[in-house]
């Protein structure tokens, strides 16, 4: 009778480490949004920024993981300049592809 309970305990014990094995880590490899991707695309203008400067940026990853730029709404040419230069067929990690974003951009002055 020792001996069944003995193997009982040792499957159980078994079958819980299988299962905290098998957890996923946390945070620590998870993927960046496309959001934080195009943030760090977006850092460090080379223009002097003076003013807050504003733009709403329509685009889409394609098969090749690069970004298309579809449109950039904002009132000062240049700032549209600057984004479709930085982000147009830059490539990011992302397991969305064809899928159409709307992000708002934000330039501040001394970021």
């Amino acid at each position: 009778m020792k001996t069944l309970n003995v193997l009982l305990v040792a499957a159980l014990l078994a079958v819980n480490t299988a299962f905290a094995t098998g957890t996923e880590p946390t945070s620590d490899n998870k993927e960046k949004t496309v959001t934080e991707q195009v943030a760090v695309l977006l850092n460090k203008p080379e223009f002097e920024v003076t003013k807050e400067l504003v733009a709403q940026v329509t685009l889409m990853v394609n098969n090749k993981h690069e970004v298309v730029v579809l449109s950039v709404d904002t009132d000062e040419e240049y700032v549209a300049e600057f984004i479709k230069s930085r982000l147009n067929y830059e490539k990011l990690s992302t397991r969305t592809i064809g899928e159409q974003f709307t992000l708002p951009v934000r330039i501040v002055p001394g970021a």
